[in-house]
């Protein structure tokens, strides 16, 4: 389980995937984990979190739970899906920058769909002060990274009612399951 700083973690990990899978065909391709601005010069992605929803196949495991002596096994839980968008700039585009970084990303996570642990390691490394604390490396199960499908009309009210700027080359990715752990220890129930 992973405390307060998972879903950071997750996207700072995720950020640096996509990162330097651009930067093997791109060397200056940028990451920028913000909401989509327009910037004709920006070359690279956005990964932007749009959505955390519960996991479907475990959201009923995340009751705390005791031995028959009442000694703690499990605290309350919350297993996430973290949706991501992730958008695809060209500056200019005039040699088709946007679609050759989206063609490298899909590869490299067919390649790594899995958020190792040492990869999360180094993230955590990286970004201290900001993620010191973080315990997403010692999950007992991988995050997983695995792409959505958005119909037409999903796109469209992601991109007018959250972003407000003209539609780009995207992707929509979930990462799962991120499970975010109680600081707080139940109390013991009465008999």
């Amino acid at each position: 389980m992973s405390n307060h700083l998972a879903i950071a973690t997750v996207t700072a990990t995720f950020e640096a995937v996509v990162r330097e899978a651009m930067q093997t065909v791109l060397p200056n391709a940028e990451v920028r984990s913000t909401r989509t601005e327009v910037d004709p010069a920006f070359v690279g992605a956005r990964l932007f979190l749009y959505r955390v929803v519960p996991n479907g196949s475990v959201r009923n495991d995340n009751l705390p739970t005791r031995d028959p002596g009442g000694r703690l096994i499990q605290r309350a839980r919350y297993p996430a899906d973290l949706e991501y968008l992730l958008s695809f700039f060209g500056g200019a585009d005039t040699g088709y920058e946007a679609q050759l970084l989206m063609g490298r990303v899909i590869t490299a996570l067919i390649s790594e769909p899995v958020l190792t642990v040492e990869r999360i390691r180094a993230t955590i490394g990286s970004k201290a002060p900001a993620l010191d604390g973080s315990d997403l490396d010692r999950a007992p199960e991988p995050i997983r990274l695995a792409p959505l499908t958005l119909d037409q009309e999903q796109l469209v009210r992601l991109w007018s009612e959250i972003y407000q700027v003209p539609y780009v080359l995207s992707l929509s990715y979930a990462a799962t399951v991120v499970w975010l752990e109680s600081e707080a220890i139940p109390p013991i129930p009465t008999p």
